[in-house]
């Protein structure tokens, strides 16, 4: 094995996803001269390549052929309903998803050829690190360091020998046709995406958690989380929780044996097992014992959310390999401060972190903003809840599309919104809206004092908004 001289730099960038290539650009913003990023994967990022966009891609021909499936309601009609092409609708998921990695591949490409290191990199002392490639070894001593390796999915004993029955989202993606039948084992954001949009496109599919507390997408309220069990279980074949006691690969098929909560006990055969049970940070190559930086006890960095700083060392943390806010536009945001302070390190700024937002983008929609129900009832904050049943709601009932439930949460003292948890249609859109006042330090009466126009979706916040300035008074 062949050793390079090592290099000197300011700032190595370990990843080269979203958070890894944002906290490039900041740190050569920010006075970063000798910079390196650091990939052993694909250059890309996980929204554009295996994530975000082609799971949109995907809903958005489910939408498609559940629209012409709904269309009789309205006295429109198409022969006998929508004939869905399951390799089709593949080969037009994956046109998009090469254009849009393409994009990304582009910028990296535009980099400089010595900023860029291919291999896997191991911290050996505190701003130490070793990267190796096949029988090729680079030493890098960097004055700062941001961790941006991302996750992995988490794939639970029962499902490891499958083979390649078993499938991620990227394995999804990357199939020649849509499976003819799917157990997704896992009811968290991305089971539920990709999980109702293939029922949706003509895949048998059903639904197992896991986990005890059968929870849909992550919702914490037990309103919202008794209503989303309604509608999706009115459409979905939904196991939640379930015990999943046999997984066997017979042939092209794998057959399942579990136990619903109430003791029933259910055989299925698939085509494919979808497993979504999570993801966990991808820190195991990278030796952090010897990085000297606080660990938790799963060997995660422990870091301030303000400044991306791990303790007082040189080393900041960004992304999926945080643990927290899994999301794209969250990854970003990490990548800026964490390229901002580990190009000034030993300078540090704190940048307090934006209100919380997260979209789940089934049919309907759900919604998270600022704070969760558990997070307000771990804080023991003094909150009121407002709410609104969104069956009785105008504009949704002439659409035929009359279902879901906001919950408001504001503070008892301030009257000012601290969160939400919401499912209906169109809560992407209502999601900003409140997501912004939370961020603007809006009271309910300052938000209730702005138009509101009749007949829109956006009444329906207004309702919730009305029930929550009640609660404040009760």
């Amino acid at each position: 094995m062949s050793t390079k001289p090592a290099l000197q730099v300011d700032v190595a960038v370990i990843g080269s996803g979203t958070a890894g290539v944002v906290a490039h650009s900041l740190a050569v913003r920010n006075g970063a001269k000798r910079i390196v990023m650091i990939e052993d994967d694909p250059y890309n990022t996980m929204c554009a390549r295996v994530n975000c966009m082609p799971s949109k891609a995907l809903i958005a021909a489910a939408h498609a052929t559940e629209n012409i499936r709904h269309a009789p309601t309205f006295g429109v009609h198409r022969g006998d309903g929508p004939t869905v092409d399951p390799v089709a609708v593949i080969e037009r998921v994956q046109a998009e998803r090469t254009r849009l990695s393409g994009d990304e591949v582009a910028r990296i490409d535009r980099l400089p050829a010595e900023q860029k290191i291919r291999g896997t990199a191991r911290f050996v002392a505190p701003g130490k690190l070793v990267v190796t490639n096949g029988n090729e070894t680079t030493e890098i001593e960097a004055r700062a360091v941001v961790l941006a390796t991302g996750s992995r999915p988490w794939i639970p004993d029962v499902l490891q020998d499958l083979g390649d029955r078993l499938i991620d989202n990227e394995g999804l993606f990357a199939l020649s046709r849509l499976p003819a039948s799917l157990a997704v084992v896992g009811a968290g954001v991305i089971g539920m995406e990709l999980g109702q949009a293939c029922h949706r496109l003509g895949v048998r599919t059903s639904f197992l958690s896991l986990f005890p507390h059968g929870r849909i997408a992550g919702a914490t309220d037990p309103v919202i989380q008794d209503k989303l069990h309604e509608i999706f279980g009115a459409e979905l074949d939904l196991h939640l929780p379930a015990r999943l006691s046999r997984a066997v690969r017979e042939g092209d098929e794998v057959a399942l044996t579990w136990e619903d909560a109430d003791g029933t006990t259910h055989n299925g055969r698939f085509e494919r097992v979808f497993v979504a049970t999570g993801r966990r940070p991808r820190v195991a190559e990278l030796d952090l014992a010897q990085a000297g930086i606080p660990l938790d006890e799963h060997g995660v960095p422990r870091f301030d959310p303000d400044t991306m700083q791990c303790g007082d060392s040189s080393v900041f943390v960004a992304g999926d390999v945080t643990g927290n806010r899994l999301i794209q536009h969250e990854a970003a945001a990490e990548g800026r401060v964490a390229g901002r302070n580990a190009a000034r390190f030993p300078e540090i700024e704190r940048i307090p972190r934006r209100s919380a937002m997260g979209v789940v983008f089934t049919d309907p929609e759900i919604a998270f903003c600022g704070l969760h129900y558990a997070d307000l009832k771990a804080e023991k904050r003094a909150f009121a809840i407002g709410e609104v049943d969104l069956a009785k709601q105008t504009r949704l009932q002439v659409m035929d599309q009359a279902r879901g439930h906001f919950r408001l949460y504001g503070d008892r003292d301030t009257k000012k919104l601290l969160g939400a948890e919401i499912v209906g249609p169109d809560a992407e859109h209502l999601a900003h809206l409140i997501t912004w006042a939370i961020e603007l330090d809006l009271t309910v009466s300052r938000m209730l004092s702005l138009p509101f126009y009749h007949p829109t979706v956006e009444e329906g916040l207004r309702a919730a908004l009305v029930s929550l300035n009640r609660a404040f008074k009760a």
